[in-house]
């Protein structure tokens, strides 16, 4: 992108405050395939969430903290008149990196390599600023997902640069 373009990736959408992290990368346990499926459920639903501006449906996929911060960046393109849309999202490649278990709560760090087409359109006249609606991207990213030790679903609790 050229000056005053924001490059569309999504390592934009990391929270300023990362998540607990233990002091050394640790695998206190490992995901079942039940969690592997919903880890990229997660990653579906977020990205479908983040291109429609919808903060409802990011409170699904989304810690309040994380939906904070997709909220901030969301207003920060409404405010500058752009759109990031993200599609087509193909997950390639999922690692756990880290697992750990602290204060009531199960967290995993997964390294994620996708695909998709990620660009920004202009808001008034959907002219693309930037990225490509046909060439997809690859991105690799470090999301942490959380969810009570005594079970439920998974939610996005920060989204790091690999």
């Amino acid at each position: 992108p050229g000056p005053g373009q924001r490059e569309p990736q999504l390592e934009s959408l990391r929270p300023s405050a990362p998540a607990p992290q233990p002091a050394a990368l640790s695998r206190d346990f490992e995901p079942t395939e039940n969690d592997q499926a919903e880890f990229t459920q997660v990653l579906l639903g977020v990205q479908q969430a983040w291109s429609a501006g919808d903060l409802t449906a990011l409170r699904q996929w989304a810690t309040p903290e994380m939906v904070a911060f997709l909220a901030a960046d969301l207003n920060q393109n409404a405010a500058e008149g752009i759109v990031n849309r993200v599609e087509r999202v193909v997950l390639r490649r999922g690692d756990v990196v880290e697992s750990w278990r602290e204060n009531g709560a199960e967290y995993i760090t997964a390294r994620l390599g996708f695909d998709c087409l990620d660009y920004m359109i202009r808001r008034d006249n959907g002219a693309v600023i930037g990225g490509s609606q046909v060439v997809p991207q690859h991105h690799t990213e470090n999301w942490t997902f959380i969810r009570s030790d005594t079970g439920g679903p998974w939610r996005l609790s920060a989204i790091q640069p690999a």
